[in-house]
């Protein structure tokens, strides 16, 4: 059975990462690759990279989504930078 979690990022009172995970939930589990993640990170450069996520808007999406719809498969690509 699994342990439901929410991984929530807030910056500036904004909402910036909003995580659903359906398993592993539980402080030992999602909560400890979450401390072991933090413990390697510099959280200078997190929060500077946080601060520049955005929420897309349906227009945002629609404008930038090419979806592709073959033998009942649905395929949506959006194009994303990494960098």
């Amino acid at each position: 059975m699994g342990t439901r979690n929410l991984t929530i990022v807030i910056q500036d009172q904004k909402y910036k990462v909003v995580q659903y995970g359906q398993w592993d939930g539980y402080p030992t589990g999602q909560g400890l690759n979450l401390v072991e993640i933090l413990e390697k990170t510099n959280l200078d450069v997190l929060k500077e990279k946080v601060s520049k996520l955005s929420v897309l808007t349906e227009e945002d999406i629609s404008k930038k989504l090419k979806v592709t719809i073959t033998q009942n498969i649905i395929e949506i690509q959006l194009p994303i930078s990494l960098g």
